[in-house]
């Protein structure tokens, strides 16, 4: 999109249905500079602009399209606001989730829903802060910077959002059955010592595999941070076995073997100390190895080794 006003520096969350439309929803400019910054929609379709209901706004060629051309969905009324994410129900219409800040300590998020004759928008909950950790004795560069709040694009009834919980960031799971009216909530994470932030969902992720990212860790600036990226999957994974304790007398044992073709002649008859011929390691083709574990550290002087008749083999 490009706007009018010089010098102006909007921020928008794009969306496409895989056919047709773009739909895109944007602000003012950032928070820091826009007051009144509010949120507003519209979307793209045969070279032409259109807001939610239909209507025509104007065609791409006939000039660009300023904030006002568009639904403005929500008009800074509780504060200025910030755009998160834009998605699609299974409609084909468009949903948001932006935060609004009354103040630069106090961030809400909220979720916005087009029913298909209006722009219906709900409070999620409260989101805390911000959340770049300001060195103590200065003032904080970032303000406006909330959590995160995100959609599932393949559900958008699910969100996923960061949220202030006992002074730090935990990421949590928002679901709602009626378009945004009523939420139920679980912890991602919980009990954390360090910054759980910005939550990204994966477009068309297999579900319970990769259900949401998030960068954890310690930061200061975007110049200044120390951070990894993490993820949460809802598939119940099966419970890892534990591993059978070992006597220290078994060693050494077989931990590998190229190939045991012949049941009656495994790899471990080469360590049960007898050399009859029914008892050895017996493979076809060449080459072959065998690989012991001797349980820790062991130095060796001499080593023997046995062939089946006395065959030379290298």
């Amino acid at each position: 999109i490009k706007m009018i006003q010089i010098g102006e520096r909007p921020y928008i969350k794009y969306e496409s249905d895989g056919s047709s439309r773009i739909h895109f929803a944007f602000t003012d400019g950032h928070p820091r500079k826009e007051p009144d910054n509010s949120i507003y929609y519209a979307y793209y379709y045969n070279g032409g602009y259109y807001r939610a209901n239909g209507s025509f706004i104007k065609q791409v060629s006939s000039g660009n399209l300023t904030a006002s051309d568009g639904d403005r969905v929500y008009n800074a009324s509780q504060g200025r606001a910030w755009i998160w994410d834009i998605a699609l129900d299974d409609n084909n219409q468009p949903v948001l989730v932006y935060s609004v800040m009354p103040s630069e300590s106090e961030h809400y998020y909220h979720y916005a829903h087009y029913n298909g004759s209006s722009w219906q928008q709900y409070r999620i909950t409260f989101a805390g802060g911000w959340f770049p950790e300001t060195p103590s004795g200065g003032g904080e560069r970032e303000p406006h910077y909330s959590g995160g709040v995100v959609l599932d694009h393949d559900d958008p009834s699910v969100v996923y959002l960061s949220r202030q919980v006992k002074g730090v960031f935990e990421i949590e799971k928002w679901t709602t059955d009626d378009n945004g009216k009523n939420w139920n909530s679980r912890a991602i994470t919980q009990n954390s010592s360090v910054l759980n932030v910005r939550p990204f969902v994966p477009r068309n992720h297999k579900p319970g595999y990769f259900d949401v990212l998030w960068m954890q860790g310690h930061y200061r600036h975007y110049t200044d941070y120390s951070t990894g990226i993490q993820y949460y999957s809802a598939r119940t994974m099966p419970p890892t076995p534990e591993p059978t304790a070992i006597p220290p007398d078994a060693y050494p044992i077989v931990h590998s073997v190229s190939s045991e073709p012949e049941a009656s002649h495994p790899a471990s008859n080469i360590l049960d100390g007898d050399l009859g011929a029914e008892s050895r390691w017996s493979a076809q083709g060449y080459p072959q190895w065998v690989i012991l574990d001797y349980g820790q550290t062991r130095q060796f002087d001499t080593f023997s080794l046995y062939t089946y008749e006395g065959r030379s083999y290298q």
